[in-house]
């Protein structure tokens, strides 16, 4: 039997290097994913996201120093309660 009622999604998103130049790299991935119910009077939803960005970044001429290599992992969890009148 089918719940109606009850919400499944998930997602992926990529952004490229905001650098103009070729020389610094700063790429990110996310994944999420949550679940949700809908009731007649009330809704839930519980999310996730993970998300990565890695750098490789380069403070003066690359020809001068070694590049700074970063990563950011981020981990963000969610709780949504509603009420409808």
């Amino acid at each position: 039997m089918e719940n109606q009622n009850l919400r499944l999604r998930a997602g992926f998103g990529y952004y490229a290097s905001p650098y103009k130049s070729g020389i610094n790299t700063g790429e990110q991935y996310v994944i999420s994913g949550g679940l949700g119910y809908r009731g007649r009077h009330y809704f839930v939803d519980a999310g996730y996201s993970w998300s990565q960005m890695k750098e490789n970044y380069y403070m003066y001429d690359p020809a001068l120093v070694n590049p700074s290599n970063n990563t950011w992992n981020n981990n963000n969890v969610s709780l949504t309660l509603g009420i409808r009148l």
